[in-house]
């Protein structure tokens, strides 16, 4: 019996949740993680990593939210970024695409009929890495070697070892090496940046732009008080910006592609939990909406912010009166204390979403309908081949008793 062959089984939610990625989806189990890509020559790439223990903070009750979301980012970036570079999103050119781990190899040592071993070694990253060796002239395999090193992003890691002049090789090797490591430094910066302006501009859009825009809408009633909606119009300020994002990025190509990915995320998702078969055929009758999404989670974090910022004293006019600061600066104040209980917000949101996701009462039905509707704007309809990618990226992860992942 295959690991989703359970159809005399009732259906249950699971723990396993995923992303969508560029021409690609990554799922993570109960204890391993795969992202699965469709490389230009229209194969699958996969790649499985053993998932970290999860420490206590984790799974603390409103603490546990904030910690897990911003480790969804570190992932879902890092991820994101691989996954252009083996879909050949990144290519400049229309030169042959890189050579990578074909994903139809499982065994740990193969040969082929030229002499040559090919090994798929897992190394700390849970990467792939190819190491050939020619033994073309085998009284000569002590000679030199050319080793090229690119393991800088999560690549896959490929060592050719040829038959030269030893007198090459150390320098070879040394010089391929200095590179690697100065290219994962770039990398790593890159990285920092990337992730920090990502931030300052979710700041920028959903923080401080609301604030400023409200006290524009301020100057313009004029003697009329209008703070004490402040948060309820902010809030409804942060959604209209949030919804406008995702109707403008629905509209361009590779964004729409990313979506359509995440359909047949959730659509793979749900024919788990309902104990059929992994095939394109049952995933595809499927819906694509899913209480526990990403979307749902963003959207009601919206919500509970307006809640939660109406009940806090963090006013900028209270600012203004009590401490004499300028209104810019009572401005500042105020998106400085928004930030600083931000962490409160995501908190009583993830646990929302963890409650939405396990029932299905008249409540959880409430918040999640909100959620549900925004993924028409976040979730396409897939086909068979993005269906196809979404399989290949969950099977591995599946545990062999589905108990053990059960929500």
């Amino acid at each position: 019996m295959s690991k989703t062959d359970n159809k005399t089984c009732p259906a249950f939610k699971t723990k396993v949740g995923g992303q969508a990625l560029i021409e690609g989806v990554m799922m993570l189990g109960p204890k391993k993680g795969c992202m699965a890509v469709r490389k230009p020559d229209r194969s699958i790439y996969t790649e499985t990593w053993d998932l970290k223990e999860r420490k206590w903070y984790n799974k603390a009750p409103f603490i546990r939210g904030c910690f897990n979301f911003v480790g969804q980012l570190k992932d879902g970036y890092k991820y994101i970024n691989k996954s252009g570079e083996i879909s050949g999103m990144f290519d400049d050119d229309d030169d042959e695409p890189k050579k990578s781990v074909d994903p139809s190899i499982n065994s740990d040592i193969s040969t082929n009929s030229g002499n040559s071993a090919v090994t798929n070694l897992d190394d700390t990253a849970g990467n792939d890495a190819l190491i050939s060796t020619d033994n073309a002239d085998s009284t000569n395999s002590g000679n030199s070697a050319v080793t090229n090193l690119d393991d800088t992003a999560g690549n896959d890691t490929s060592v050719s070892t040829n038959n030269d002049n030893s007198t090459d090789s150390g320098n070879s090797a040394a010089t391929n090496s200095d590179e690697k490591e100065k290219t994962s430094k770039e990398d790593a910066v890159i990285m920092v940046i990337s992730t920090v302006l990502g931030i300052a501009l979710a700041v920028g859009l959903f923080v401080m732009l609301p604030t400023f825009i409200f006290t524009g809408i301020q100057y313009l009633f004029g003697d009329t008080d209008i703070s004490p909606f402040r948060s309820l119009i902010e809030g409804i300020l942060k959604i209209g910006i949030f919804l406008f994002y995702m109707w403008l990025t629905s509209k361009m190509k590779t964004m729409k592609r990313l979506y359509m990915y995440h359909g047949a995320e959730h659509k793979t998702i749900f024919c788990y939990e309902n104990r059929e078969e992994l095939t394109v055929e049952n995933v595809r009758k499927y819906k694509r909406f899913h209480p526990r999404c990403g979307t749902s989670f963003i959207f009601l974090t919206l919500a509970i912010s307006i809640l939660v910022y109406t009940v806090l004293p963090i006013n900028s006019e209270l600012f203004v009166s009590a401490w004499g600061v300028s209104k810019f600066v009572g401005d500042l104040l105020r998106i400085f204390f928004k930030l600083l209980f931000l962490p409160v917000v995501v908190g009583i949101s993830y646990e929302l979403i963890r409650l939405a996701g396990n029932y299905g009462n008249l409540f959880t039905r409430i918040i999640s309908a909100p959620g549900l509707a925004v993924q028409r704007l976040t979730t396409k309809e897939p086909d068979d081949e993005m269906i196809e990618v979404a399989i290949a990226s969950m099977l591995p992860v599946l545990p062999d008793d589905p108990e053990e992942a059960k929500w």
